[in-house]
């Protein structure tokens, strides 16, 4: 168990799949994923089929994801930021709240405040040096997920 964050692709709405989709209606997720509204099975398994392998040249329809980590890493990086709560509100009320959390997204606007955090995320310095590498390589994470979902103004999925 753990967490994982992704930023999904914007090639179906650039008319850039590779072939057309097996299912008529198409909707774009609000966690930026597409999805079909079917309630046939064989449809919907099709679809599955067709964004895991076929849509796009990204498996899946991901753009990037990285894993932030087990639950230990998380709560590694929880107690770490929770030494200054109010400086990271977004990184702590909406990333590191669980470290097993899914089906939920930081909006564009959420998106542009974690950027600020992760700008203060810099200094921070950790209680056990052994741990600064971990939070340095958290905050580079989450920065290519930052960059990435606002330059295909996606949100980051959880």
């Amino acid at each position: 168990m753990g967490l994982d964050a992704t930023v999904y692709c914007d090639c179906y709405e650039r008319g850039l799949t590779k072939e057309p989709p097996p299912c008529s209606r198409i909707v774009v997720a609000d966690d930026g994923s597409i999805q079909c509204e079917s309630g046939d099975l064989q449809t919907l398994l099709a679809f599955d089929e067709w964004i895991s392998h076929r849509a796009c040249d990204h498996r899946g329809a991901i753009l990037l994801q990285h894993r932030i980590g087990n639950l230990a890493q998380v709560g590694l990086l929880r107690s770490e930021l929770e030494r200054d709560p109010s400086t990271f509100p977004i990184l702590l009320g909406k990333v590191l709240y669980s470290g097993s959390h899914t089906g939920d997204y930081l909006t564009l606007g959420e998106t542009a405040a974690l950027n600020v955090e992760l700008g203060r995320l810099a200094s921070l310095v950790c209680l056990a040096p052994s741990d600064q590498r971990y939070v340095q390589s958290f905050r580079q994470q989450m920065i290519e997920l930052v960059e990435t979902a606002t330059r295909v103004r996606k949100p980051i999925s959880f």
